[in-house]
């Protein structure tokens, strides 16, 4: 069936460009027939929309609306409208169990041509819903390689904008069309970070086997097909992040005016005070002028906390080549002092120390306190105004995490090391997972403009691991 542009609509690659001003004349034949089929299916939808809103009041509208996001229609995004209206069309059931879909179909038929009544009745037939995992995204032959994460089923589709923007390791809730003989993606994606995977498969197979119980036939495919609407309750749950002492990580940070006169000797009280130790000490002629003053972490997991969340450490290799793990620091350089922690308790406690001690010889700057949260947004922000220097330094550390992580515990897999995971099959197989989240995750750090680091690279590097 041939389908073609008009040359003065809008081009469909976003550009807002007219077709004949973008890409008439750059595109193959297949390609022109795909956006032949884009622009059929928007005069579709605008019918379908006009036809909805002579036929419902605002007050019904509403009632839809509300069932759909607790909502009123007034009040959506645009791209909510455009969520909505995927729902309301294709799985919201009015009458004889049809969706309004079908009783378009059915009764206004006169308004739509014969083309159109086709697309139509594809949409009706061969529309199904899910979430899917990016095998692969093909920007240059218009294709993506989807694989449904309850069923594994793959599908090949043709989408111009999603293969150009999505990576591969994303998880989009996605409705895919079989129209003619291509599939396409329809209506809006709505995309999930890689951590909340197994979130949204125990969500998703708790809801059908909820529903299974009322209807012992019911395949997940049917299932997911109706309750695409199901997802908009999905939440995922908080991240968050913790030290090695299994704390909750609150970034602590005070600064101080002190009289050099006592630097010697507050490095000899806390060197003989519990869990402390001098990491190091610059001398000039003789006289102490910067140090670093290290509260070691007793806890003895190597990597990540029992809790639920993500663990972060402050690692500090001394000059034998032991890796301490230092949950608080006491700075000196010149005049000044900071006391920087990860932990509350651990800052409260040497603050205590030290104001107990030395209080008559410092005089407080500033004391801040924040959350990982209000951390991260603040690099963020950072991030968005350009800051070079800040990249450079995430991307150090970066490194230097998962170097580490190479070689320690993590619960997830069991307190054993990604070292000790490539001894056996079944532990490679499941680092490969682990793998492909990390690569995820360094692909939209280079999407974003802060560069590809290839953590992979230097993980297998690390391990010896060349699968």
């Amino acid at each position: 069936m041939e389908l073609a542009i008009g040359r003065n609509a809008r081009c469909l690659c976003n550009s807002g460009e007219k077709y004949k001003n973008c890409c008439l004349g750059s595109l193959t034949s297949e390609q022109e027939e795909y956006y032949g089929l884009l622009h059929k299916e928007e005069l579709i939808k605008e019918k379908l929309v006009n036809i909805i809103f002579g036929m419902l009041s605002d007050k019904k509208l509403d009632e839809y609306v509300y069932r759909f996001n607790k909502k009123k229609f007034r009040d959506l995004s645009q791209p909510d409208i455009t969520s909505f209206f995927d729902w309301f069309f294709l799985e919201c059931e009015e009458s004889d169990n049809k969706t309004f879909l079908q009783l378009i179909a059915e009764n206004y038929s006169n308004l739509f041509d014969d083309v159109e009544l086709k697309i139509i009745q594809e949409w009706i037939s061969n529309t199904m819903a899910g979430v899917f995992e990016v095998i692969e995204s093909r920007g240059e032959e218009w294709n993506i390689l989807l694989k449904d994460i309850i069923t594994n089923k793959e599908y090949l589709i043709k989408e111009r904008i999603g293969s150009a923007n999505l990576l591969s390791g994303d998880i989009i809730f996605a409705r895919i069309q079989k129209v003619f003989s291509d599939s396409h993606l329809g209506g809006t994606l709505v995309t999930y970070g890689r951590s909340n995977l197994p979130e949204i498969k125990e969500f998703l197979m708790s809801a059908f086997k909820k529903e299974k119980k009322n209807r012992p036939n019911l395949d997940y495919e049917d299932f997911i097909k109706n309750n695409g609407i199901l997802l908009a309750d999905f939440k995922p749950a908080d991240k968050k992040f913790y030290n090695m002492n299994d704390e909750e990580v609150m970034f602590c940070e005070a600064s101080y005016i002190l009289n050099t006169e006592v630097i010697s000797e507050i490095l000899n009280f806390f060197d003989k005070t519990g869990s402390f130790k001098v990491l190091n000490a610059k001398y000039i002629k003789n006289k102490l002028v910067n140090a670093e003053i290290g509260l070691i972490s007793e806890n003895k997991v190597c990597f990540g906390s029992r809790k639920k969340g993500i663990s972060i450490s402050c690692q500090y290799i001394d000059e034998f080549g032991e890796k301490l793990d230092v949950i608080c620091s006491i700075s000196i350089k010149g005049k000044k002092l900071k006391v920087f922690s990860e932990s509350k308790r651990s800052f409260e406690k040497t603050i205590k120390l030290l104001e107990k001690k030395f209080g008559q010889y410092l005089t407080i700057e500033d004391k801040i306190t924040e959350t990982a949260e209000q951390v991260l947004e603040e690099t963020d922000e950072r991030e968005e105004k350009g800051d070079s220097e800040s990249t450079e330094l995430e991307n150090q550390l970066l490194k230097d995490h998962y170097l580490k992580w190479c070689h320690s515990k993590i619960p997830a897999f069991g307190d054993l090391t990604p070292k000790q995971m490539i001894r056996t099959e079944k532990g490679r197989n499941r680092l490969k997972e682990s793998l492909l989240d990390i690569e995820n995750f360094d692909r939209h750090r280079e999407k974003d403009g802060k560069g590809y680091i290839n953590l992979i690279k230097i993980i297998k590097e690390e391990l010896g691991f060349n699968e």
